[in-house]
């Protein structure tokens, strides 16, 4: 198995899976999914696993996926293609229906696929510095796979915010948008991580299993929809404007697309022509609306 992924036991029922690529940032490839997904059915078959715990090793939970392979993966055979978008859609699926407790411990942020593997976690606790966002867009990629779960997560109204303006969010933000549970100084992460590991360990297992079936079952996603997201994402990538944010982001410049845009001048003249006009003169639009 692949050292990108590392699984270990800290408790007979209770399993640590760390990504394990930290001079990436723990950025997922097509080698690192399977490796993941591998280590989740090994764990369903091991009796008497609880809690899983996932984290980022080094200073990142996982900024998402490697840019290089998805560049790589877009130049491949249109089968080859579809076959590593529709790999990380199953991932995706096997962890939200994972029969024990998952708990993803943030350290330094999450962006793009990262955060969905966030938003298929039980629990999720991060530290209060972390930070997160969806870059996709700027890269002339879709998060595809992973948009049902962040709407789960977050709601539509957060999700078309932080997708459609690719802007970053602190963990504040993310808790109260949904997508963290608990915000965390670093020095105190291992004792809360520990305490919800115990909360975990005192649940009944035939009852927590039920219970989580219950909620699985009336969140998830079905088998056309997985292939849908997985289709449209690997569509995606064979697009020149894929193949331009891509390469763009590597070389570190602006994509073609990028404009520029000043609106100071047009917003004084705006407030010129309508500054003191209609009800509420001097109260409403002076003090509540001119917030340039």
């Amino acid at each position: 198995m692949s050292d990108s992924i590392i699984l270990r036991p800290l408790h007979e029922e209770v399993y640590e899976l760390t990504l394990n690529r930290p001079q990436k940032a723990n950025v997922l490839n097509g080698e690192m999914i399977q490796a993941f997904s591998q280590c989740l059915k090994q764990l369903v078959e091991t009796k008497n696993v609880r809690v899983l715990i996932i984290r980022g090793a080094g200073e990142w939970f996982c900024a998402g996926a490697d840019v290089k392979w998805i560049l790589a993966s877009g130049k491949n055979t249109e089968a080859d293609n579809d076959s590593d978008a529709l790999q990380l859609a199953n991932l995706l699926n096997q962890l939200k229906k994972m029969p024990m407790y998952t708990i993803a411990r943030v350290s330094g942020g999450a962006m793009g696929g990262g955060i969905g593997l966030l938003s298929c976690c039980d629990m999720v606790i991060a530290v209060e510095d972390a930070e997160f966002c969806f870059g996709e867009l700027k890269l002339g990629l879709i998060p595809a796979t992973i948009m049902p779960y962040i709407i789960s997560a977050m709601g539509i109204r957060h999700t078309q915010r932080y997708v459609l303006s690719a802007e970053k969010f602190t963990s504040q933000t993310a808790k109260e948008a949904g997508l963290i549970h608990v915000i965390v100084k670093n020095s105190e992460m291992n004792t809360v991580v520990e305490r919800y590991i115990r909360m975990g360990l005192s649940t009944a297992p035939g009852a927590f299993l039920l219970c989580k079936s219950i909620l699985v079952k009336k969140n998830s996603l079905d088998k056309s929809t997985i292939d849908e997201t997985a289709k449209l994402l690997a569509e995606c990538r064979r697009t020149d404007e894929a193949k331009e944010g891509i390469i763009s982001f590597l070389e570190k410049r602006l994509a073609s697309w990028v404009t520029t845009f000043d609106i100071t001048c047009k917003a004084d003249l705006i407030d010129d022509k309508y500054k003191g006009k209609g009800k509420g003169k001097g109260k409403g639009w002076e003090k509540g609306n001119d917030q340039r």
